[in-house]
């Protein structure tokens, strides 16, 4: 997606109070944009240090080896942090953008082929 498809989409998504989050496909109704939907566009990070057998220093070090990886697959991660988690509160500073509050849902699919 180009920067000039992205415009459109992000003045359609500004108007319903959402963000557009590395959007792969667009939704369009009409010839009216009516949603997105990001699918495979970027790595999604989960990260545990055991908070009393890791010292702050050795947590963000593992941290930075997790990005270090991801940054072989992409310029962009998301990590989903806990607000009870003790990064939280240090994530802007560790140079992460706060995406809005949301609850993470799992589903198993099958393949139809």
């Amino acid at each position: 997606m180009s920067l000039h498809d992205l415009e459109p989409l992000q003045r359609a998504a500004a108007a319903d109070a959402h963000a557009v989050i590395f959007p792969s496909h667009v939704a369009d109704r009409g010839g009216e944009i009516v949603g997105y939907a990001s699918i495979c566009r970027v790595p999604l990070l989960f990260l545990w240090a055991h908070t009393t057998k890791l010292a702050a220093r050795a947590s963000f070090r593992l941290l930075g080896e997790v990005e270090a990886e991801a940054a072989k697959l992409s310029p962009v991660v998301v990590l989903p942090c806990a607000t009870n988690s003790p990064f939280h509160p240090l994530m802007p500073r560790l140079g992460y953008q706060r995406l809005g509050p949301a609850d993470f849902h799992f589903k198993q699919l099958t393949a139809t082929h």
